[in-house]
Parts: C-alpha cells; sequence; structure tokens
C-alpha cells in the first residue's frame, strides 16, 4: 500500500538551525527478524524500512513523520532505483526541535 511521509532536513545557515520539511510517497515494511536481532548489541532500534520508489526523492534527510509519529533515520540502502530508508522512533530532544522554532 502506498503512504504518505514527511521528509525533514536539518542545516544550519550561520548560528541559526533551518528545518525544511516536504512530502513523498512510499511504501512501509516491516523489519526483519534477522535485523533486528542483529541490532539489540548495538544502540539502534530498528523499526520500520521505508521503501522510495525513486532514490533521487532522498536527499539526506535525517528525520521522518509518519503517522503522526517521529523517526530518526539510521541507515539507507539502494536497490536498483529505489531506495531503502531503516528508521527508529526519533527520540523526544529531536521532536522539540519543531516546537522550539514555532515560538
Amino acid at each position: 500500500m502506498v503512504e504518505q511521509i514527511q521528509l525533514i532536513k536539518r542545516t544550519w545557515e550561520g548560528d541559526r538551525q533551518v528545518e525544511t520539511k516536504r512530502e513523498v510517497l512510499c511504501t512501509i515494511k516491516s523489519i526483519g527478524q534477522s535485523e533486528f536481532y542483529q541490532a539489540h548489541g548495538t544502540d539502534y532500534k530498528p523499526e520500520l524500512k521505508i521503501q522510495l520508489a525513486d532514490y533521487l526523492d532522498y536527499d539526506e534527510e535525517q528525520l521522518i513523520i509518519f503517522n503522526g509519529k517521529w523517526w530518526r533515520v539510521i541507515r539507507t540502502y539502494r536497490t536498483g532505483h529505489a531506495l531503502e530508508i531503516t528508521v527508529e522512533r526519533a527520540p523526544e530532544e529531536e521532536r522539540k526541535h519543531e516546537q522550539q522554532n514555532q515560538t
């Protein structure tokens, strides 16, 4: 099933952090059992795989919003023309940035 996500890129302009958001279409996949258990000994906790039909739809974004939840990009993997993005839940401090910049 095709889903819609927001890709979020944070960059620095001088001493100010700028956040850019854009929407793309994707498919959502589960994390495989093997990948889940391999990450167990690390600080990563992969929860979803997001597949973009075209790797050119991705521009080094660090965060994703999907179903109202914030996700942090752990890794990307290109398969042909598609791009697979593995994500984990974003920590609270990464989600706060948006609220601080809106005031």
